[in-house]
Formats: structure tokens, C-alpha cells, sequence
């Protein structure tokens, strides 16, 4: 597939903000480019006449030759399109990608340190999902790519990348010992769910909201219990006492209320809570009666969720193993659940496809998500469970318990983790030097094979150019499937795929259809994501999966078949009711049509 060629671009990067990163690196400084000028203020790279279209070069790139200058102090003059054109060896560019990785974590991390908005597990949560560990293992990688003269630059990296995580590790230990008890937060989360159920403040809220009209004029309805229940809930959260949390509760409640003229008399109170002070009209002094009204009705309310707060309750040395189906708890919907993070995380995260980001007007895009074991203490466990229960967007599935302080066995973390994605490198490694497919797998094929309408052709005609263009763009559509040979050495069927992907210009979505699971007990699955490699002399597939997650290395003895999945167009991104798209589903057999 061409489009790996331009796979990969640099970064912005400029001196001053290595400086202020802490890191002093004179051969990157020092890396110099062929660049030229074409009569305006940007620098190209120059490209051959000849080879001009084919290395998609700049219109306005010159053919001549051109003059050395210093990359880092050229970056901004250098022309877009040309950038992916600079001839750097891989080194340099691994020293380049490395250096923007460090500036960018520090310059995150300073922003967030200089944060001083109140401490709370939701801010813990995004800040965890912005710590830069993920990436530790492509930057060891990147690492090892840098010798020569570069090697202290290498040096200087690899300390200043572990300085780094160790700033941010001290960070987010800071942020955790700030934030509210995690007794509090459930407790206050457990005690909104024990009232909201109460009939009082169904009635006295439905009330309220026909005292001044049941709807604002964009026809929304006031739910004032819901918005009281939260405020108080945010306020306990964050470590507030009774009276704070009272206080900050009603003044939320006078803030929706505020300006809300009274429209049925009628609905008040008698006798009234208030006496005629002089007031000009009866408008006047109803403004003052319901006044009085809502906030004793407020108070009410408070006066419940207080008698059901009980801080500590439940707590337990055990603890127990849960699966978090859709992690980070970054979203504002995951307030309540957010303080799991501080948990610790056991196993790999595994992908979980792709979610909507919700804003007030919708949706506004996808992002990605994925699945993590957490060891917590039952309480709560249970308390997420019970939070998860009817929400589609979230799933928790309890795994077992676990004495306090003490490692569970792999075993039990793949148990849960393959519940979330069926694929795990860690089951493919148990299939020995030398495997070969299952029975299962070579009946799956065997079932597929005889469809020679829809099976792509194992040995193309040479002279037939045009029909293989047709066979990938077909393949790209979904209306042709790939399906390996039972031999492990290099065939047809490799080369006719490798012959085809070269015909696509970019990496193609596709659905795999894989054995899962650790052998003998083995199933078959479809994944879906990007294809980004065939490699016919490994005998691998490099597949990303749907959501931008990091690429899965798929052994052929594993594949049953590879057909294109054609994405759906960006207008209908938005389709299914903010449901989360996993990204895998469960084989089954097409049937016979022969």
C-alpha cells in the first residue's frame, strides 16, 4: 500500500521550547536539510521532473538543486506538502519525533499544574488519560533506532523522557491525595440513588415546575429535583460538610429559578407561608411566596439525602476484580464512576472500538476507547455495578474476589479481558514455534472456498492489468474475500494479496475473520479495523483496530479470511444513539447457496 510512505510527519519544534523543556540536544540542533526557495517566503524540497508525480512533490518544488540549511530553525518557512519530503535517516527522525514527544508532555503537565480549579476524581481521570505512559514502549523503540552521532543525544532524551513520567507520576499522586475520600464519593452517589426514588420529589418537583410554567421557552422542563440531587452530590463529592453542600445546592436551585415569573396562583400553598407586606400587586407578593416555597421544598429534599448519607459504609479489606468496558472516565456522564481511576490496572487495556463525544448540542465526533481490569476494593464494585446497571454506554462486569494488596493470577485478568475483545497476543503465543492451523480454521475456510464469485482468484492473469485494479477495488467493497492457503510457506493465495493491496492506494478498512481464544478452546470472531501490513514472508497481518488503537500483529495460521469493510460515510457517523461501535463481533457461517 503506498500511502505507508507517507505515513509519517514531523512535528513542529522549535529551540525555545526544548529549552524550556529542559533539554539541550546539539545534533538534532544541528540537522540540516536540501531545501530551495521558488520565488516566494517558503523553502521546498527539491524533486526531479521526472519523478515529480510520483513522489506527490509540490507544485511549486523546484527540480534544481538546492542549498543546506538547519532544520529547527527553518521548520516554519519549510512548505506543508513539502515537509513529508525532508530527507532525514531514521535515526534523526526518531531523535525529532522523541524530542516533541518530551516538549509536549511537559508543556501538558504545566498547564495542569497551574490548573486551580477544584480537585475532583474527574479531573483525575482526564489527567490520567493525558500522562504520557502509553507511549513509553514507542519511545524505547524510537530510542533504540538513534546511534552515531546522535547517541548522546539519545542519552539526553531517555533521561529527560524519565523525568518526565516521573514529574507526571508526582503530579497525579498530588492531584489523588487532594481529591475527596473514595467512601465519600460513593457514599453521596449511593445516597442520591436511594432518594431520587422517593415519591416526594416527584410530586413536589412537578409542582414547582407548573408554579412557573412546565417548560422554558425552548420548550425543555424544569427538573429542579434532579438538578438539587446533583449539586449536592458534586459538593459532598468533593469533601464539603452538610452545610456547604446545603448552601451550594440552594444557591444552584435560585440560579435555575431566578427570574421565573409565577403563572398559577392557584398552585401555592394554603394558607400561604407568607403575610401582605404592602405589595403593589398579587404578582408581587406571590414572587415572595413561592420564593419562600422552594426553598423550604429544597431544603426538604436536602434534609433526606442527608439522613441517607452514610460516609464508610460497606467498606471492606477484600477486594475485587472489575472490567471497565469503556475506558477513560473522561465524559462528564462519568462523574460518578470516575474516582475508579485511581485504582490500580491490571493486564493490558484491550480495544473497545470507538465512542461518540457528547457535547449539549450532540454529537461532535468520535474518540476511542478501551477495556481495563481494575483491581478495587467490593464496595466499590458493587457501587459501580449498581451505577452501570441500565446505562447502555458503560458496562462493568464484576470479576473474582482477590485478597487486599495481593496480585491476581494472569488467568483471571485474560478471563475478563477476553470478554471485552476476543483477540489477545498473549493466547497466540501459547501456539508454539511451528503452528498450524486448527481443524476449525481449515473448515472455515474450507467452507468458504468453493464461492469462486466472491473468493479473489488465487492466480490473476499477469497480462489482465485492469481486471486486478477491478478484483482490489472489489475487495475494497466488500464484495470479495481473501482466504489463505492450509500450507505454511509462502503461495499464490499470499502473493495474489500482496499484488492486490499493492493496487489500493491507502490502507483499506477490513473485517478479519480469526480464531480467538488460547488453544484447544478456540473460536472464531470477525474483527474490524484498518489493514496496515501483509507481510508474506512472516506470514502476518498488521491490523489497527477500529477506533485509532495500536496495530495487532494477526499470524496467517489464525486467519480464516479478510474481506474490505467500507466506512460509513461521515454524515451518518452519528447514527445508533450514541452507542459505542466495539469494533468485533461474534462468526457466523454464511449459508449455502450452492
Amino acid at each position: 500500500m503506498r500511502s505507508r510512505q507517507f505515513a509519517t510527519e514531523l512535528e513542529p519544534l522549535t529551540v525555545q521550547e526544548l529549552r524550556q523543556a529542559g533539554l539541550e540536544l546539539p545534533g538534532l540542533e544541528s540537522i540540516t536539510v536540501e531545501v530551495a526557495h521558488s520565488g516566494g517566503r517558503k523553502r521546498h524540497v527539491p524533486a526531479p521532473q521526472q519523478d515529480r508525480w510520483r513522489a506527490r512533490a509540490c507544485q511549486h518544488a523546484p527540480s534544481g538543486p538546492g542549498e543546506p540549511a538547519v532544520l529547527i530553525d527553518i521548520w516554519d518557512e519549510v512548505c506543508v506538502r513539502c515537509r513529508p519530503g525532508l530527507a532525514l535517516t531514521p535515526g534523526q527522525a526518531a531523535t525529532w519525533h522523541v524530542a516533541c514527544q518530551v516538549v509536549h508532555f511537559d508543556a501538558e503537565l504545566g498547564r495542569r499544574s497551574s490548573d486551580t480549579s477544584p480537585r475532583t476524581w474527574l479531573g483525575y481521570a482526564r489527567a490520567l488519560a493525558a500522562a504520557p505512559w502509553h507511549l513509553t514502549s514507542k519511545v524505547v523503540e524510537r530510542l533504540d533506532q538513534i546511534d552515531g552521532a546522535l547517541a548522546d543525544d539519545r542519552d539526553a532524551l531517555a533521561h529527560g523522557w524519565q523525568a518526565c513520567l516521573t514529574r507526571w507520576e508526582d503530579f497525579l499522586s498530588d492531584y489523588g491525595a487532594c481529591a475527596p475520600a473514595v467512601g465519600t464519593a460513593t457514599a453521596a452517589s449511593a445516597a442520591c440513588e436511594k432518594v431520587a426514588g422517593h415519591p416526594r420529589l416527584h410530586q413536589q418537583g412537578e409542582t414547582l415546575a407548573r408554579i412557573v410554567g412546565a417548560a422554558d421557552t425552548w420548550g425543555r422542563p424544569y427538573r429542579l429535583a434532579g438538578l438539587v440531587l446533583e449539586a449536592w452530590k458534586v459538593a459532598r463529592s468533593r469533601g464539603g460538610d452538610a452545610a456547604a453542600s446545603r448552601d451550594s445546592a440552594i444557591s444552584i436551585a435560585g440560579r435555575q429559578l431566578a427570574g421565573r415569573p409565577v403563572r398559577d396562583v392557584s398552585l401555592l400553598p394554603r394558607p400561604s407561608h407568607t403575610p401582605y407586606q404592602g405589595e403593589c400587586s398579587v404578582a408581587a407578593w406571590a414572587e415572595r411566596e413561592f420564593d419562600h416555597v422552594w426553598r423550604e421544598i429544597v431544603a426538604g429534599w436536602i434534609d433526606l439525602l442527608e439522613d441517607a448519607y452514610q460516609p464508610g459504609e460497606g467498606e471492606a479489606a477484600a477486594e475485587q476484580l472489575i472490567l471497565v468496558g469503556c475506558f477513560p472516565l473522561t465524559r462528564d456522564r462519568d462523574r460518578d464512576l470516575s474516582y475508579l481511576s485511581q485504582f490500580p490496572q491490571r493486564g493490558r487495556a484491550v480495544p473497545a472500538g470507538h465512542r461518540p463525544i457528547e457535547n449539549e448540542w450532540g454529537v461532535a465526533g468520535q474518540e476511542r476507547c478501551e477495556a481495563v481490569v481494575l483491581q478495587v476494593p467490593q464496595s466499590a464494585a458493587r457501587h459501580a455495578v449498581q451505577l452501570t446497571e441500565h446505562d447502555p454506554r458503560q458496562d462493568i462486569t464484576l470479576g473474582p474476589v482477590v485478597a487486599a494488596g495481593d496480585v491476581p493470577a494472569a488467568d483471571q485478568i485474560l478471563d475478563l479481558l477476553r470478554t471485552a475483545y476476543p483477540y489477545l497476543p498473549e493466547d497466540v503465543h501459547g501456539d508454539g514455534a511451528r503452528p498450524r492451523p486448527t481443524q476449525t480454521v481449515l473448515r472455515a475456510r474450507a467452507d468458504l472456498r468453493p464461492r469462486h464469485d466472491n473468493v479473489i482468484a488465487l492466480r490473476p492473469d499477469e497480462d489482465a492489468r485492469s481486471s486486478l485494479y477491478d478484483q482490489a477495488h472489489a475487495f475494497r467493497e466488500g464484495r470479495q474475500r481473501w482466504v489463505p492457503d492450509d500450507t505454511a510457506a509462502a503461495t499464490q493465495a499470499t502473493r495474489a494479496l500482496t499484488a492486490l493491496l499493492d493496487k489500493l492506494y491507502h490502507a483499506p478498512p477490513v473485517e478479519v475473520t480469526v480464531e480467538t481464544g488460547r488453544r484447544p478452546a478456540t473460536g472464531l470472531h470477525r474483527l474490524t479495523g484498518t489493514l496496515l501490513h501483509f507481510d508474506d514472508k512472516a506470514r502476518t497481518l498488521e491490523l489497527a483496530p477500529d477506533g485509532d488503537h495500536d496495530p495487532l500483529i494477526i499470524p496467517l495460521h489464525r486467519i480464516v479470511a479478510v474481506t474490505g469493510a467500507p466506512e460509513p460515510h461521515p454524515q451518518h457517523s452519528h447514527l445508533g444513539g450514541g452507542a459505542r461501535q466495539l469494533g468485533w463481533s461474534d462468526y457466523e457461517p454464511a449459508p449455502q447457496t450452492w
